[in-house]
């Protein structure tokens, strides 16, 4: 079998690692990483290396801000860059299926525990870096080998953030959008339902040029995501979420013995609080981010000193006897919305999967399927358009309000 080469970096330092997994591997940590540790020594008060993990079709060297804050706080930093595939439309890092750079990161965590003789590291995630590490903690082992967990903008669940009028500020959940597609379209792609919600609702453009890649097939894999957590997030034919706040259904999408800190962006229109945070626990702190808000916000955030401050109190947190961390934002808290939609949520909902239908036939020349006899209507009369503005307005409204 031959082995592909990526780069690991520790540090400064660059060294090469095998990423290919085989019995006979060698350990990936190559010459040059014992002079990183001759100057960085693991300490009492931080005794575990960090391991940083980018996000989708990123590389380490954009997480340097992290990095440089880190080494300056005294902890020894690395990354590599990991999950690269060669795509038409992009290619780069962190475009393989979540579970097979999950086994990379597995891999690279082994051997630096091995080189550090450290009995934990601690892990930092942007972004789809996120849900590779919730992988290797939920499916990879990684739930005995991680002590701390910090995400900027993390993938957690699978939903995207919707910044378009009449749905402004909301989340879709993508595995029940395409089931939802597929009862009127069966032969409905993940690259047709993408490239509708990037023309036609403001879905963030960084999915357009990595269509078919793995990993934003995952993002639509029900199996996939009720396998990592237990169950869906959301009930079957519930896919929009109203001013990210929250989902639905609790799942194991955390591990107890972990301290996490997840950091969502109120400018982050990519990443919203139903994506980026994870379920109430004595372990799990939920921030919101309401300082600096840029238009790149989900990528700015990576420098925002608000978030790096929040991230280094993470790393120092001790969540193995439970000591009663509480779900909580920088101005506002999550909360699970099972028993907070309205009628006019779900008649809005309605509207938003009429309006999903009509922008695939546009845009794909798709025909509707009978469906018992009927075809399916594309509007619904029962839901003027004048009162989903009003409610995008309310929902707006209700944003600013947890943000001030």
């Amino acid at each position: 079998m031959r082995l592909a080469k990526s780069v690991i970096t520790f540090g400064s330092v660059l060294l090469l690692a095998l990423t290919a997994a085989t019995p006979a591997q060698a350990d990936p940590l190559v010459d040059g990483s014992s002079d990183l540790f001759k100057r960085c020594k693991l300490t009492n008060e931080k005794p575990y290396p960090v391991v940083l993990v980018h996000g989708q079709g990123g590389n380490y060297g954009g997480l340097t801000a992290i990095s440089e804050r880190l080494t300056r706080e005294g902890y020894c930093v690395c990354g590599m860059n990991y999950g690269p595939i060669n795509l038409a439309g992009g290619g780069g890092y962190g475009q393989d299926h979540i579970w097979n750079s999950a086994d990379q990161i597995s891999e690279y965590i082994d051997a630096a525990l091995d080189y550090t003789k450290a009995k934990k590291v601690d892990v930092v995630g942007h972004s789809a870096g996120t849900g590779v590490l919730d992988d290797y903690v939920l499916k990879k082992g990684g739930a005995s080998k991680v002590h701390a967990f910090v995400s900027f903008g993390g993938l957690h669940h699978p939903y995207g953030h919707l910044g378009v009028p009449r749905f402004f500020d909301s989340d879709v959940y993508l595995p029940n959008l395409l089931a939802f597609g597929r009862q009127f379209y069966p032969g409905l792609t993940v690259k047709q339902v993408v490239d509708t919600l990037v023309s036609t609702f403001n879905l963030d453009r960084t999915l357009a040029g990595t269509l078919q890649s793995p990993f934003v097939e995952d993002l639509f894999d029900a199996n996939y995501w009720n396998d990592l957590h237990g169950g869906p997030s959301e009930p079957p034919g519930t896919f929009l979420r109203f001013a990210t706040n929250g989902r639905s259904l609790r799942t194991n999408d955390a591990s107890p013995g972990i301290c996490y800190t997840n950091i969502v962006g109120v400018g982050d229109f990519l990443v919203g609080g139903s994506t980026g945070w994870q379920d109430e626990s004595s372990s799990t702190e939920n921030f919101l981010l309401t300082s600096n808000v840029t238009a790149n916000m989900h990528n700015d955030m990576l420098g925002n000193e608000e978030a790096l401050s929040k991230m280094v109190q993470g790393l120092q947190k001790d969540c193995g006897g439970g000591n009663g961390l509480r779900t909580q934002g920088a101005r506002g808290s999550l909360h699970l919305a099972s028993d907070q939609a309205a009628p006019s949520e779900a008649a809005a909902q309605k509207e938003f999967g009429d309006a999903f239908l009509e922008a695939l036939e546009r845009d794909h020349g798709l025909k509707a399927e009978e469906q018992g006899g009927c075809t399916v209507s594309r509007r619904s009369s029962e839901v003027p358009i004048s009162g989903l503005v009003l409610l995008g307005a309310l929902m707006a409204f209700r944003r600013r309000r947890i943000a001030s």
